[in-house]
């Protein structure tokens, strides 16, 4: 099993990094994206290190925050896997902003084969 670190809070020697988290674990000829960053950052981390993400099996959301699914802005097709809870609207405590996915649950249909579940 490999993981690569496309993005998280730290930025590592040859590449940025931005608030939040993005993985690519490959195991067996799979390829599995979890989570996705803010930004398009993951996909130019990806490039600088040389891994090819147009051919993923399977994007994973950990959870609802920004800062996890809204690179999905710059990706289409594949299969996307989250918690149904994914689409609620969330909000900072402190001064109400939105801290949830840009996209709607509605125009990650229109993207992806999403597939929602409780269940690990």
């Amino acid at each position: 099993m490999n993981i690569s670190i496309l993005t998280d809070n730290y930025p590592g020697g040859t590449t940025p990094a931005e608030h939040g988290l993005s993985y690519l674990v490959e195991h067996d000829d799979k390829k599995l994206l979890f989570d996705t960053g803010q930004s398009n950052m993951f996909l130019q981390n990806a490039g600088l290190m040389g891994l090819n993400l147009s051919n993923l099996d399977m994007i994973v959301l950990s959870h609802g925050h920004f800062d996890h699914g809204n690179g999905l802005k710059y990706l289409s097709g594949g299969n996307l896997i989250c918690h149904p809870g994914c689409f609620v609207k969330r909000y900072r405590k402190a001064d109400h902003s939105d801290i949830g996915l840009k996209n709607t649950k509605d125009e990650i249909i229109g993207k992806f084969n999403l597939v929602t579940t409780t269940a690990p």
